[in-house]
């Protein structure tokens, strides 16, 4: 496994991992299923504000991603 940045082309594995999160766990503060369009608006919005995001890949697959950015609030804060 290596850690890398993340690309564009990770957007669909990147989505798989947060919606399983989203409806399965408590992880996350959001209840709404994200969906590719949403993904990609945050993918670029973190770069624009030059925030990175990271992925596991076992050059099979994307085990996982990481990234950090401004408290912004969601439902679960409600």
């Amino acid at each position: 496994m290596i850690i890398r940045p993340a690309t564009p082309a990770d957007l669909p594995a990147i989505l798989r991992i947060t919606n399983h999160a989203i409806l399965h766990t408590t992880a996350l503060w959001t209840i709404t299923p994200a969906t590719l369009e949403t993904r990609t608006a945050w993918f670029h919005d973190r770069a624009a504000r030059g925030f990175p995001i990271f992925v596991a890949d076992t050059r099979t697959d994307i085990a996982g991603f990481a990234s950090y950015g401004e408290y912004r609030p969601f439902e679960g804060f409600a």
